[in-house]
This record gives C-alpha cells, sequence and structure tokens, in this order.
C-alpha cells in the first residue's frame, strides 16, 4: 500500500468510524429516551376500570361555579343546589360533545407521550423536567400540536406532578381562526388506594381571534375536589 492510498484510506475507515459511532449513539439515546418512558409509565399506572365522583370550582372573569358530579359524569349540584331542569336540560344537550371527556383519574402517559419525543430535560433530587410532544390523534391537531412546547415534572420517585403545553409561535387549529397565546397547566395529586396520579387542577389561558373581528381571551381555572375513585373490576 503506497502513502497515498494509505491515506486515502484512513479517511475512509476515520469516516466509517464517525458513521458507526454516530449511529451507535443515536440508537443508544432512543433507548435512552424508551426507558424514560417506560419508568413514567410504571411510576403513573393506568388503570382503564376506574370511575369517579368530584367537585368542580370552575374561576374565571364571571367569577366561581361549583359543580358536583356522580361517577357516571351525572350532574348532582350547581354551587351547592340542585340543578334546575333547565341546566340539566343545558347539561344533557352538551352530552354529546362530552363522550370523550375524562374523569381526574385518567392520565394515560401512553396515550399522551409520541413515542421518540421524550427527552430528560433537568434533573435533581426533588425530581425531574421533560419535554415532549403530544401525541395527536388526527393531522390537524399533529400541526396544532408540533406547535406546542409541552412539558412534564415528576417527584423523586417518578410520580407525575404537573404537565404544561404552550406555544411556541402563533398557531390556527381551523380555518379563520389564530390563536396567539396558548398555556394548559396541569397539576396532580396522588390515589394512595389506586396507586394513581389524580387530577388536581388545570389553568387555560387563551388569546386570538377568529376571522379577524372576533376576540378570543379566556383565562380559566377547574380544580377538582371530593374525588372518590374506585375500580368498577
Amino acid at each position: 500500500m503506497n502513502v497515498k492510498t494509505a491515506i486515502v484510506w484512513r479517511r475512509v475507515t476515520a469516516g466509517f468510524g464517525v458513521c458507526l459511532w454516530g449511529g451507535l449513539a443515536v440508537a443508544q439515546d432512543v433507548a435512552h429516551e424508551a426507558g424514560h418512558l417506560a419508568a413514567l409509565i410504571a411510576a403513573n399506572p393506568y388503570q382503564e376500570e376506574v370511575s369517579c365522583a368530584y367537585v368542580t370550582t370552575r374561576s374565571n372573569e364571571d367569577g366561581e361555579q361549583v359543580e358536583a358530579f356522580d361517577s357516571v359524569w351525572r350532574l348532582v349540584s350547581i354551587d351547592g343546589r340542585a340543578p334546575t331542569e333547565g341546566e340539566l336540560d343545558d347539561y344533557a344537550g352538551g352530552a354529546a360533545g362530552r363522550e370523550d371527556r375524562k374523569h381526574p383519574a385518567s392520565l394515560n402517559l401512553a396515550e399522551v407521550i409520541t413515542p421518540g419525543t421524550l427527552a430528560l430535560e433537568e434533573a435533581g433530587e426533588d425530581g425531574r423536567e421533560y419535554s415532549f410532544t403530544m401525541r395527536a390523534e388526527d393531522e390537524e391537531e399533529e400541526d396544532f400540536l408540533a406547535a406546542m412546547d409541552a412539558r412534564l415534572w415528576t417527584a423523586a420517585d417518578g410520580r407525575v406532578r404537573r404537565v404544561r403545553m404552550t406555544n411556541r409561535e402563533p398557531v390556527s387549529p381551523q380555518t379563520g381562526v389564530r390563536i396567539n397565546q396558548f398555556e394548559q397547566d396541569m397539576r396532580f395529586g396522588w390515589d394512595t388506594g389506586l396507586s394513581l396520579p389524580l387530577l388536581q387542577s388545570v389553568h387555560v389561558k387563551l388569546e386570538g381571534r377568529a376571522f379577524l373581528v372576533k376576540k378570543l381571551d379566556q383565562d380559566q381555572t377547574i380544580r377538582f375536589s371530593d374525588i372518590r375513585c374506585r375500580s368498577t373490576l
């Protein structure tokens, strides 16, 4: 092998080494991410056969409203009194839009986090912070979620404490609608009886416009209390 051939060969093998180690690094990152996701799911188990009765306190610019629901999402009371027939009719009329509603114990991280997107951002004695992309159900939702920065915080034992989603840039979830600011912040507690996370509160802030005319402005917090969950198995 002459000098020129040796130099070319070293370049080729050096390049091969870079590609090989780069490929190994990617594989290790994928495995590492999968390990984080598996650990999160294990620490925050989802149980499909669970039902919950609970109370919600909704706070916004109009004031507060307290509603109580039984374990099959029937409206039981409003501000401590029995709902009127009109309120029950209004609630029943919106039932079709609530077919996929979730109770406070329905966090399923396997359906929330898109595989391959979970990244550990910070780790400390008190817990960890992750970034991820939320799993979309269709292409329209995928475009919306792609513009979002999703974060998840856990305690030291891996239990979810908080999930927050904010927009990185203005986004149009549908024709004629532009969202300039969006934030959804969820805080979680723990059901010691069933050993699963419980949603404690949701804060939603939204600013934008619809068809350039109607202003969209929402700043609302829903707090969950008197949560009574049970297994239906």
